[in-house]
C-alpha cells in the first residue's frame, strides 16, 4: 500500500512540475523551432504560419508608422492660415489625415497583438498535442479573443476617421476649384505638398 501511494505521489509531482515548467500557471510559452524533427511536417507548418503572421503584422505596423511620419511632416510644412485663403482649410485636412494615420497605426498594433496571442496559443496547443509541455489553454484562447475584439474596435475607429478625412477632402477640393477658378494663387499650397484627394 505504501509503495502504491509513493508511486502516486511521484506521478502527481511529475505532472505538477511539468505544468509549472510549461507555464500552466501563467509562465511564458516555450518557443517551438519550426525545424524540430520531433514534430510532423503539418505541425511545423502550423507553427511556421503563426510565426509568419507575426512577422507580416510587424512589417505592416512599420509601414503604418512610416506613413504617419510622412503625414506629420506634411502637416508641419503646411502654410500658416494667414498665407492664403485656402491655408486654413488645408491645415484642417492635414490634421485629419494625421489622425487617420494615427488610427491606422493603432489598428496595426492591435493586429500584431492578435498575431502574437495566436502564436502563443499555437505553440501551447502544439506542445500539448505532441507531449512537449503542459499549458493552461483557456487563458490563451481568451487572450486571442480579447486581442481580436480590440483589433475590431480599432478597425471601426479607422473607418470613422477615414470618413472624417474623406469629407474634409471633398469639401476642400470643392473650395479649391472655386478658388482656382477665381484666379486665386494655388502655387503656395502645391509647394507645401498638398494632396487634395485625401487618399
Amino acid at each position: 500500500m505504501m509503495a502504491v501511494l509513493r508511486r502516486c505521489c511521484i506521478a502527481v509531482g511529475w505532472v505538477v512540475g511539468a505544468a509549472l515548467a510549461g507555464g500552466a500557471c501563467g509562465g511564458s510559452i516555450e518557443t517551438i523551432d519550426v525545424h524540430d524533427e520531433r514534430l510532423p511536417l503539418e505541425a511545423r507548418r502550423w507553427v511556421g504560419d503563426a510565426e509568419d503572421a507575426v512577422t507580416i503584422a510587424t512589417a505592416e505596423l512599420a509601414d503604418r508608422e512610416r506613413a504617419l511620419a510622412a503625414e506629420e511632416a506634411r502637416a508641419k510644412a503646411a502654410p500658416k492660415a494667414s498665407a492664403s485663403p485656402m491655408a486654413g482649410a488645408w491645415r484642417e485636412l492635414a490634421a485629419a489625415r494625421v489622425k487617420l494615420a494615427e488610427a491606422e497605426v493603432a489598428q496595426a498594433e492591435a493586429a500584431r497583438e492578435v498575431a502574437r496571442a495566436r502564436r502563443e496559443l499555437v505553440m501551447a496547443e502544439t506542445s500539448m498535442r505532441y507531449d512537449l509541455g503542459v499549458y493552461e489553454l483557456d487563458p490563451l484562447r481568451a487572450a486571442v479573443e480579447a486581442a481580436r475584439a480590440d483589433a475590431q474596435r480599432r478597425g471601426l475607429a479607422v473607418e470613422d476617421q477615414r470618413a472624417v478625412a474623406s469629407a474634409l477632402a471633398t469639401a476642400f477640393w470643392t473650395r479649391w476649384q472655386e478658388f482656382a477658378a477665381q484666379g486665386g494663387d494655388t502655387g503656395l499650397l502645391w509647394r507645401a505638398g498638398i494632396t487634395v484627394q485625401g487618399e
